[in-house]
């Protein structure tokens, strides 16, 4: 079980690495729309479209990274307080709400 879920790290930690690429790429495209727009005065739809098409990825990739890594957003004031077993049970309901929500999106995605 412990070797299985090491590599279940290793994938979300590869995951995390490709999303980070994916937001330098979106920065990139996003620059590069700044500068035609007001520079140019020109633009192009596609590069706003793919602009949307590499947030999605970021965030869903990105919730997997947080949440493995502790990064994600809680309210630490309240979580601090609490104890071990407190804390991992709102630690695994995270994580259960954030595959709940990825696969909704992708539900969504595919209709």
């Amino acid at each position: 079980m412990r070797h299985a879920a090491d590599l279940i790290d290793h994938a979300i930690d590869a995951i995390g690495r490709l999303a980070a690429w994916a937001t330098f790429a979106l920065v990139l495209v996003m620059a590069g729309n700044v500068l035609l727009r007001y520079g140019f005065a020109t633009g192009s739809v596609w590069a706003q479209e793919l602009e949307w098409h590499l947030m999605s990825p970021i965030a869903l990739i990105g919730m997997s990274y947080a949440l493995r890594h502790g990064e994600h957003v809680r309210v630490d004031v309240l979580y601090a307080r609490f104890g071990a077993k407190a804390q991992a049970a709102i630690d695994l309901l995270a994580a259960l709400l954030s595959v709940a929500i990825a696969l909704v999106v992708v539900d969504l995605s595919w209709g």
